[in-house]
């Protein structure tokens, strides 16, 4: 990630709509790459780096398994997958969903 961050040959798009921000702009790159697990089959994926021109926010980057997803639409899918983190976060939080906390023990369903 180091070297395409600051690689002169790197081409960067803006994009203009992050989390609501309508005016932030953002620099996004994209390339392909093989994720390779001992044991497992070699998968194909997409990568997508984003970096902010303020240096406001950390640069990221996104690994997408559907090659056939635009990097305009595998942006759109992290933001909007984020709210639904928050909310899964949350909902974990307040009503214990996804701990013990929400399990019943057998003694009491008698």
């Amino acid at each position: 990630m180091p070297d395409v961050l600051k690689g002169c040959q790197t081409v960067w798009q803006n994009i203009t709509k992050w989390y609501g921000q309508v005016n932030k702009v953002m620099k996004v790159t994209t390339g392909t790459a093989l994720w390779y697990r001992a044991g497992k089959p070699v998968i194909p994926l997409r990568w997508v780096l984003l970096c902010d021109p303020d240096q406001k926010l950390e640069p990221r980057a996104i690994l997408c398994t559907d090659l056939s997803l635009s990097l305009k639409e595998i942006v759109t899918y992290y933001v909007r997958r984020w709210s639904v983190e928050v909310t899964f976060g949350e909902v974990r939080k307040h009503l214990g969903v996804g701990t013990q906390r929400q399990w019943s023990d057998e003694q009491h369903l008698r």
